[in-house]
């Protein structure tokens, strides 16, 4: 399934974003994570991060289990 089938499966709410592979990103730039979210898909859960500048990037499936353990950190440092 290419990414722009999966944009429009997207069950992410609210006003639809485009989403990125995170390898579109450019390399060398910080960018501010503003919120992140597990989403079920056609190959199972995946997490995608809402970054600050409006921009969402998928993560790859590799890291989606060793991500989700740390969501409850994430959520509480960005309501700091």
């Amino acid at each position: 399934m290419d990414l722009e089938s999966l944009n429009k499966r997207s069950l992410v709410k609210g006003p639809k974003k485009h989403i990125k592979k995170i390898k579109e990103l450019p390399q060398g730039i910080a960018y501010r994570i503003s919120s992140a979210e597990v989403t079920s898909g056609q190959f199972g859960e995946s997490i995608i991060l809402n970054l600050a500048d409006g921009q969402a990037v998928y993560l790859p499936n590799r890291v989606t289990e060793v991500y989700k353990r740390n969501l409850a950190f994430f959520a509480r440092r960005n309501t700091q």
